[in-house]
């Protein structure tokens, strides 16, 4: 059902078809497959742990240590993957702030490629936030211009400035033109807007710190686009991708701490039963995507695999 309206509610056709491979089930088996890693090596150490008399020594075999190490490689190559799919369901969002004036507005219409906001010489224009959704190769991106940030006596005005930090706070990455106002903690871009007047070459810096623009003309606009993608860890890929939610990220990396936690417990500790209730956790974790899997079911496993009590 989750795909289904994810592939309703795509924001570009790359999400469309990320949704598509979800739908078809793509996600699942992967989910399906680190599980099935996950019960046997669960199945080892527990039978070694429950039936101590059957003399199966699983913990001491160098294959136990091996199998956890693949297991955490093939979770941290899911978690990337999802991340992917969690990107291409809800997107970036970036806000345009700076002082009235700086050409947010301007910056707004070019990214857009339409005139959606109201340009004009008088500063104070844009006293609400603005909103467009942008792709870039397939990224949804929202684009949200605010307010000129400055004092004001204005009640209009001042409510405007205080939604532009609202959505800064909000905003995956700032584009700040001209003045470096203290800022929340949020990855900031430092754009110099009107190149065209200033004679400052497009494009970034050599520190890579602060980048020229012109949102009258377009010059530096790709560089931005391409930087935007970068910062968020963005990778276009044909084909593969499948479309993910936040609950699913956090479950997997719920899962992903348990999972090297028991690693740990084997490696360093020698201690089976740590071992044992970290991969029970990540278990639940993994129960959160796939449907509980029981102390039943991997009793089941056990003795469908070993000659246990015979």
């Amino acid at each position: 059902a989750e795909a289904v309206a994810d592939l309703i509610d795509a924001g570009s056709q790359a999400a469309a078809q990320a949704a598509s491979q979800a739908l078809q089930g793509v996600f699942s088996e992967r989910v399906h497959s680190v599980t099935q890693q996950l019960i046997a090596l669960r199945m080892f150490i527990e039978s070694a742990l429950d039936f101590p008399e059957e003399e199966i020594d699983f913990l001491s075999d160098a294959r136990l240590i091996t199998q956890s190490v693949q297991l955490i490689d093939h979770i941290d190559e899911l978690l990337s993957e999802t991340q992917q799919g969690v990107l291409l369901r809800e997107g970036m969002r970036v806000a345009i702030v700076g002082q009235p004036n700086a050409g947010k507005s301007s910056l707004l219409n070019q990214l857009a490629g339409d005139d959606r906001a109201i340009v004009t010489d008088i500063p104070g224009t844009t006293r609400d936030v603005l909103r467009a959704e942008i792709q870039i190769d397939g990224l949804p991106v929202h684009i949200i211009d605010t307010a000129g940030l400055r004092e004001s006596d204005d009640p209009i005005e001042r409510e405007g400035i205080r939604r532009a930090w609202r959505e800064v706070e909000q905003a995956d990455a700032v584009l700040f033109l001209q003045d470096r106002a203290m800022l929340p903690r949020k990855y900031t871009i430092w754009v110099f807007n009107k190149i065209d007047l200033s004679g400052r070459p497009a494009g970034f810096d050599q520190e890579k710190i602060h980048l020229g623009i012109s949102a009258k003309t377009g010059a530096g606009i790709k560089e931005l686009r391409a930087h935007l993608k970068e910062i968020m860890g963005y990778q276009s890929t044909e084909g593969g991708q499948f479309i993910a939610r936040r609950r699913h990220l956090d479950a997997l990396l719920g899962a992903q701490k348990e999972i090297i936690s028991a690693h740990s417990a084997l490696t360093t500790q020698s201690a089976g039963e740590l071992a044992a209730e970290s991969l029970r956790r990540a278990q639940l974790a993994l129960d959160e995507i796939t449907g509980k899997f029981t102390a039943d079911d991997l009793l089941g496993e056990i003795f469908s695999n070993f000659c246990i009590g015979k």
